[in-house]
């Protein structure tokens, strides 16, 4: 034991070496074992994202035919008429419910992760898809709301509601059972949102405050936007993360070329997400065409992100009561 319990040291030691110094130029207000925390944490999650959390191309009518099979449980024929549209609505529909309950819009990730894995195991057609993503939203509550957890009754008797009572809490509890032993409880998902934050971490703390905020504002948005688009799907979240950093960083007119070179130089020692992949480049890609198509992110965008995730601000108190997740298919929410 003696032995072992020395060889790990050593290890750590050396680990610790080697990090030390390309990254303490960049953060020195990390000791060294917070650094290697924080290596190790990137070691799991990458190792997550790479195979429990990882997500197959389950729309592509060659999987469909090779991979699923018809569902005895949800009694669906073989051949899944989910589409990426119908995704998106979903999608939509859980950002205005997180909004109108004063939730975390990270819980739409997770709740997409369980929504996403699901359905790449067992066809559905549009009902049942509706079913599974209100069920996925309602777990990814529990799983991630504090505030939530003390009140399980009202919440799905919240969620009952938001179905206009096309669902029933059998077919809830139901569905959240099933989807639940279909993941196997894996239940907590890497999100891009918490790899983003991870990643600061190692950003340099001598730039300016406000172009930081700025980045992370960009970042955090795109990260959001990100889980609309099914391309993403089958991206790993700390690829997703990284180029959502860069975009934010390539769109702040104020931080050096140093600096950033820094960051993501650090990004590799610590972390080994390389900036030059082709994943990071394409999610980089996508992301900025995101960016360059959206309306909401224009030159006030600080301020209004801002108060969108203000408990205290005026956008949430204002929202309306969201549309029933059943009346998406006839009546769009995007």
């Amino acid at each position: 034991i003696l032995i072992n319990k020395h060889k790990r040291t050593e290890e750590k030691n050396h680990r610790l070496n080697y990090l030390l110094p390309q990254y303490s130029f960049c953060n020195n207000s990390m000791s060294r074992n917070e650094m290697i925390d924080l290596a190790d944490k990137f070691a799991v999650m990458r190792r997550q994202e790479e195979t429990t959390y990882k997500v197959p191309d389950y729309l592509s009518p060659r999987y469909i035919a090779s991979n699923l099979s018809p569902s005895a449980e949800l009694q669906t024929p073989r051949k899944s008429i989910v589409d990426d549209d119908l995704r998106v609505e979903i999608v939509h529909w859980s950002y205005k419910v997180v909004d109108y309950l004063n939730m975390d819009r990270e819980t739409v990730s997770i709740s997409l992760s369980l929504f996403d894995r699901f359905l790449s195991i067992h066809t559905v057609n549009k009902k049942v898809a509706q079913l599974v993503g209100l069920t996925s939203l309602y777990l990814a509550v529990k799983l991630s709301e504090q505030e939530w957890k003390m009140k399980m009754p009202l919440l799905l008797s919240h969620f009952i509601t938001l179905s206009r009572d096309n669902f029933t809490a059998r077919d809830i509890v139901g569905m959240e059972a099933l989807i639940l032993s279909t993941l196997r409880y894996h239940v907590h998902p890497p999100t891009p949102q918490s790899v983003v934050s991870h990643l600061l971490l190692m950003f340099p703390q001598h730039v300016n405050p406000e172009s930081t905020r700025r980045i992370t504002d960009y970042a955090t948005f795109l990260t959001e936007l990100s889980v609309c688009e099914y391309f993403f799907v089958t991206r790993k979240t700390s690829s997703i993360a990284l180029a959502a950093l860069i975009v934010g960083m390539d769109n702040d007119p104020y931080l050096s070329p140093v600096d950033r070179k820094t960051f993501l130089e650090s990004v590799r020692q610590v972390t080994t997400i390389d900036s030059n992949s082709l994943e990071v480049e394409e999610c980089r890609m996508n992301l900025q065409m995101l960016y360059n198509g959206s309306e909401k992110f224009d030159d006030d965008i600080s301020e209004q992100y801002t108060a969108a995730n203000n408990p205290e601000s005026t956008f949430r108190t204002e929202t309306v009561s969201p549309v029933s997740v059943t009346g998406i298919i006839d009546d769009p929410m995007c």
